[in-house]
């Protein structure tokens, strides 16, 4: 049995959780509730009832049902009952039998990384500070949304650290909510309430909310559960000796072993790189006649469905993961493992073992290989080569037929199973390193985050950020201060509370009260601005805004009294440069590293037959452009690489995606030009700006996803955290299928609820008929988005939905969302 593959050169912030020297969390427990597994503890004295703070790391499996971290009950007084847990709607719920004390409007669905979760309590505060006597954090944020709030009176005591049965992954003597997912480092500190700094901190250079060293006392019943000693799994490694009793679990070599390398930090305590290793997702499948997952999120259960996995392959290296047939579907058909192409909603674009009657290798349903029969048992390893672009099958350790040559394109790993239900589908566990491989092909490597390359951009918030302020109707210039990291270079700003025009400045055109440009109309270039207001200046860490001429509404675009704001920023780079690459010359800014670019060109005084093309500044593809016609009245032009070079999309309005060979002269974009048409621009020796992005892995994304009409929308795959995303329904348009964009600014938890339309100037959450909606709510995740709403623009049944996304972090270093 060959161990996992870290190989490599180790790529570890220098943060007390990302370094190799720092504190480091060997592995987790895998709790699985079909095992009743549990860990249980009955403290032989009683320690502090009204005060006490409980920590861990948890990485969910299961969603949508009850599942309990921690609690106590001595199964039949109610004054020993007290429970921290996980909804049937995936809030965070803490509780005793009559009284519900606190639960989350925020809902925890990420199940691809690990959350921070601290319960600090402390009863004898007094009023008016009794919000405090209970308090909760995530990921280093307390929490201070709740659905719902009461107060335990002073000096109450709790269930907790009584002399009753306590339990971890199900409450105390409850033979019920078994947790299912990981759990590690978890502290119980006995007689003190603390922060969630006291156990983990923000990585220095990555931002990303890491596991620290405790160093404080954890009192009378106080522990520390590492999780590090196969023998007593429930070893407390505080010094107290108050040991767990480890229920249902399995330290058993194989698919069964519930200690797994799956960690919150970079490295385990021996300096060997670990992570946050991929499992399949409950959140990314492909559903014919049913699908259930258990383990972890590792043992599944398919019928007729796909199930694909959490982290995609890289672009390059060499990738390997292995699924054991537990269960075939009768003798005539079985999917194994294999990979499939991102977005793919059918069986296109995958590549895998199926099939006993027809045992082979293949390609979009088509067989490429024929290979010998399948078996119960048998373990089948998928070997992925990015560089030579070939997949090679192995079975219980030998080769299964020859290499298949792919297509460049980006992968996650699939798993895929036939089935009238789950009651006969096809059952097979997963391993993607967090357990020893059966086989290893030399130079491959497992899928945790510790192997994925560092990205481009550690730090997004260096090149994109977003701005929220409250405006005062200032008679003088507001600074709009900020802890932007750069100076902006293209701001595009919105008054959220009220109805008034986006509004859009840059730094080539300059700031200024006859520079706004409004991307919810065809407007020329000053439009309004003198007299709602307008940027003065870009600044080291902001912007400037000015007053406005209007004596009854003062400064409505950007400083009315008590108006909600939000711009949303981009650098652009140093200097504004002659760019000579296109037939006509543009002034360009641009930022390689992060691409994008802003550049203003004139249209030629008569239009060539076969266009003109302009240089970008990118030194990549663009695969998202703006363009504006300053001079005068004109659409704003979309080019979105989903759609391609024959179809237009306007910004200022709900139209589909148009089909127009000549806008775009019929030509994709190359590493150095865009293409203009001979027709279909507005007028000749008019001023034009161009705002362009190129695609940076673990940073932005272009791309696009099916709808299935369905709350329970797509899952979409970015590779990163997002900050902002972009939506626009392209097949169907008209009234209330807007652009839509969502932000992390706005909804700081999920779901996120706010969304705002580029092409109306409606405030927040109205959509194009001018009515409140509230039902697009889309939650944001450690490496994508999934949209949990039936909403027609954004997921209408078979329709494809394009977007724009730029990323908080990349899944490198996130946290759930």
């Amino acid at each position: 049995m060959s161990i996992l593959s870290n190989t490599g050169i180790r790529m570890g912030a220098s943060g007390a959780g990302g370094a190799e020297t720092g504190y480091q969390v060997a592995n987790s427990l895998r709790f699985n509730s079909g095992d009743g597994a549990y860990l249980s503890r009955t403290p032989s004295g009683a320690g502090n009832r009204e005060t006490f703070t409980w920590s861990a790391w948890v990485k969910k499996g299961t969603v949508g049902a009850w599942k309990n971290l921690f609690g106590s009950w001595d199964g039949s007084t109610s004054s020993t009952y007290f429970i921290l847990i996980f909804s049937t709607t995936d809030t965070l719920t803490i509780q005793d039998l009559s009284v519900n004390y606190r639960e989350t409007t925020q809902v925890f669905r990420d199940v691809s990384s690990w959350y921070h979760i601290v319960l600090s309590v402390d009863t004898t505060i007094s009023a008016p500070n009794e919000d405090n006597r209970i308090r909760l954090y995530v990921n280093g944020s307390e929490v201070t949304d709740f659905s719902t709030t009461n107060n335990p009176s002073q000096n109450a005591d709790f269930g907790i650290n009584g002399t009753h049965q306590h339990g971890i992954g199900r409450p105390g003597a409850q033979n019920a909510y078994y947790f299912d997912g990981s759990i590690s480092d978890v502290h119980f500190v006995d007689g003190l309430q603390l922060d969630a700094s006291s156990f983990a901190e923000e990585d220095e250079d990555t931002g990303q909310w890491v596991p620290k060293a405790y160093s404080g006392s954890h009192g009378t019943n106080g522990f520390h559960l590492k999780f590090d000693n196969t023998s007593d799994l429930g070893e407390d490694s505080s010094g107290n000796g108050n040991d767990w009793t480890a229920n249902n679990f399995s330290t058993t070599a194989g698919a069964g072993n519930d200690v797994l390398a799956d960690s919150p930090t970079t490295y385990d305590d021996s300096g060997n790189g670990v992570g946050n290793y991929a499992t399949l997702n409950p959140l990314d499948q492909i559903t014919g006649n049913g699908i259930a997952l258990v383990n972890g999120n590792l043992d599944a259960t398919l019928a007729n469905a796909h199930l694909r996995g959490t982290i995609a392959i890289p672009s390059s290296g060499k990738w390997y993961f292995e699924s054991t047939i537990i269960r075939l579907y009768s003798s005539a058909f079985a999917g194994t493992c294999g990979i499939v192409k991102q977005g793919t909603t059918s069986w296109s674009g995958v590549y895998s073992t199926t099939s006993v009657d027809a045992p082979g290798i293949y390609k979009n349903s088509s067989r490429v290989e024929t290979i010998s029969g399948i078996s119960v048992n048998d373990v089948f390893g998928v070997a992925i080569n990015m560089d030579s672009l070939s997949l090679q099958i192995y079975k219980n350790g030998s080769t299964f037929g020859a290499a298949v040559t792919i297509d460049a394109a980006t992968y996650l790993p699939n798993i895929s199973g036939n089935g009238n239900n789950t009651g006969d589908g096809v059952q097979v566990t997963a391993n993607f390193g967090q357990r020893p491989f059966d086989n290893l092909p030399t130079g491959y490597k497992a899928l945790n985050t510790y192997n994925l390359p560092d990205p481009t951009i550690d730090d997004p918030s260096l090149y994109f950020d977003i701005v929220t302020w409250t405006g005062d109707n200032s008679a003088s210039d507001r600074a709009i201060t900020s802890s932007l990291s750069f100076s902006p270079d293209l701001v595009w700003g919105k008054l959220r509370s009220s109805n008034r025009h986006h509004q859009l400045y840059d730094s080539v055109r300059q700031a200024g009260s006859s520079k706004d440009l409004t991307p919810n109309e065809n407007y020329a270039e000053g439009y309004d601005s003198a007299t709602y207001g307008y940027l003065t200046s870009f600044d080291t860490n902001g912007f400037t805004v000015a007053k406005g001429s209007d004596s009854t509404g003062g400064n409505n675009y950007w400083n009315a009294t008590s108006g909600t704001y939000i711009a949303w920023v981009w650098d652009a780079g140093s200097s504004t440069v002659t760019n000579t690459d296109g037939s006509v010359d543009s002034e360009v800014r641009a930022n390689t590293t992060a691409g994008f670019s802003i550049s203003t060109w004139t249209s030629p005084s008569s239009n060539p037959p076969s266009g003109w093309t302009l240089g970008h500044g990118l030194s990549s593809v663009p695969k998202f452009m703006l363009v504006k016609n300053r001079s005068t009245t004109g659409n704003w032009t979309v080019y979105h690489a989903s759609v391609g070079n024959t179809t237009a999309l306007y910004l200022n309005n709900d139209s589909t995606g148009q089909t127009n060979q000549t806008l775009w002269n019929n030509t994709t974009p190359t590493s150095t030009t865009w293409s203009a048409g001979s027709t279909g621009w507005y007028g000749t020796s008019n001023n034009f700006v161009t705002y362009a992005w190129s695609e940076v892995e673990g940073y932005s994304k272009f791309s696009s996803y099916e709808g299935n009409g369905s709350a329970d929308g797509p899952y979409v795959h970015l590779g990163f955290r997002p900050t902002l995303i972009l939506t626009k329904n392209v097949d169907t348009g008209g009234t209330n299928y807007d652009w839509c964009i969502y932000d992390n600014a706005r909804s700081t938890s999920n779901p996120n609820d706010k969304f705002l339309c580029p092409n109306l100037h409606y405030r927040e959450n109205y959509r194009g008929d001018n009515t409140a909606d509230n039902a697009r709510d889309v939650d944001f995740l450690s490496n994508g988005f999934k949209i949990r709403n039936g909403s027609s623009p954004m997921n209408k049944n078979g329709d494809t939905i394009i977007y724009a996304a730029f990323a908080e972090s990349p899944f490198k270093y996130s946290n759930a969302r």
